[in-house]
């Protein structure tokens, strides 16, 4: 069985989900589907998919989604045998840089409590 078949397949099996959350697995799924729609599960292998997330151009989230739902897919695949092992297991994104710079309507100026602070050990001027 190919990828884009067992993901159609398993997504029309899953009933009673929210019309965004079946919107939202459809979309990932098509993502899925333009790199391995027509790959036999069998044939999948980590390296594979290891070079297609490291070539997605999409948000660090739509990224860890689509690796969900893939790794979820194959996962039931080994349940129901049509695979032996899941060949999206080994595969983890890198951690998202922290931000560095200070966010957009925060202050570097010191709190109302921190003048405060440091106004009473200092001496007015005359």
């Amino acid at each position: 069985m190919d990828g884009g078949a067992w993901l159609e397949r398993r997504l029309a099996s899953r009933k009673g989900l929210a019309p965004s959350t079946v919107r939202e697995e459809r979309r990932l799924a098509r993502i899925i589907n333009e790199a391995f729609g027509g790959t036999s599960l069998e044939d999948l292998t980590p390296m594979q998919i290891r070079a297609w997330v490291d070539g997605l151009e999409y948000s660090h989230r739509t990224q860890l989604m689509v690796l969900r739902v893939l790794r979820t897919a194959l996962d039931e695949a080994v349940a129901l045998e049509l695979i032996s092992r899941n060949p999206a297991a080994p595969i983890k994104l890198q951690r998202k840089p922290r931000q560095t710079t200070p966010r957009r309507g925060r202050s570097t100026r010191p709190c109302g409590s921190c003048r405060q602070t440091a106004a009473v050990g200092s001496t007015p001027s005359t």
